[in-house]
């Protein structure tokens, strides 16, 4: 069976308030598959990434529910071109059949999808970390009138010039579509927000 990929249209910066925001080299720590964890999650996939800059874990997150038809069979779902970006980047081929069971490129099941990422796409560690890319950090806002977190956008690039001023067109676009709603971040002393969160942690 091949891996399924549902169509893709759209595109698309920007600068955070706190040098722990905005554009930043990354390096990627570990995939986690926790999808098991939630009945309403078809597809989580946790990735720790760490900046050059600091020594505190981020996570971008692709989770979502998948669509179905009436034979329960895969048809899309936006989580699913979340995953496909995501893994162009890092030139990862496998993916999820109609079935939804992982596969590579060549049609061989993979049993663990969060073993099989560690062991191929890991560029990271914390003695000798590589930050080949680069990642949006901003502070999503939460519910009206809570607090604010610190999240990690799923689109990277490589980390060179091109790979920058990509990701800074996709945030520019996303943004102009509201897909990033961005907190208004104000500092305190010691680089705290209004939330009581430092932007390092």
């Amino acid at each position: 069976m091949a891996i399924f990929k549902p169509a893709v249209t759209g595109n698309g910066t920007t600068d955070g308030t706190s040098k722990y925001l905005g554009i930043q080299p990354i390096s990627i720590f570990e995939f986690k598959d926790r999808s098991g964890e939630y009945e309403w999650a078809d597809l989580f996939l946790s990735v720790t990434v760490r900046m050059d800059i600091s020594e505190y874990d981020r996570f971008i997150e692709i989770k979502g529910s998948l669509e179905k038809g009436p034979d329960g069979l895969i048809t899309g779902g936006s989580v699913l071109n979340r995953l496909y970006k995501f893994f162009e980047a890092i030139g990862c081929t496998a993916g999820l059949n109609t079935d939804g069971t992982w596969e590579d490129s060549e049609g061989n099941t993979i049993t663990d999808i969060a073993t099989y990422l560690n062991e191929r796409f890991v560029n990271g560690n914390p003695v000798d970390a590589k930050y080949d890319h680069v990642a949006y950090m901003y502070k999503r806002q939460g519910k009206p009138g809570g607090k604010a977190y610190t999240t990690c956008h799923y689109r990277i690039y490589p980390n060179d010039a091109n790979g920058k001023a990509n990701l800074t067109e996709h945030v520019a676009w996303m943004k102009s579509k509201e897909y990033i709603k961005e907190a208004v971040v104000s500092n305190t002393t010691n680089n705290v927000p209004t939330d009581g969160v430092p932007f390092n942690l």
